[in-house]
């Protein structure tokens, strides 16, 4: 069995129940290569992402993941 070199996952946690939504957090943390998400849901970037892109009124930044949780995630969402 050939393994991907990457996915992208848009959205991924839309429609899934929070079952499901663990085994794929858990397939993620295990898995390798690279993973782009696209998501909303901050709990599950939380538990899968090391490296973030935010991409804001055409401009784009780089966060440590570690700050999407809380206040700091909130400030950046304000631009502050």
């Amino acid at each position: 069995m050939v393994t991907p070199i990457y996915f992208l996952l848009d959205e991924p946690t839309n429609n899934l129940d929070v079952e499901t939504i663990g085994w794929l957090e858990n397939f993620l943390a295990d898995y390798e290569n690279i993973v782009l998400v696209v998501s909303h849901d901050r709990h599950f970037l939380d538990a899968v992402c090391t490296h973030v892109a935010d991409v804001d009124r055409g401009k784009l930044k780089f966060i440590p993941a570690t700050i999407l949780s809380g206040t700091k995630a909130h400030s950046l969402q304000q631009g502050n």
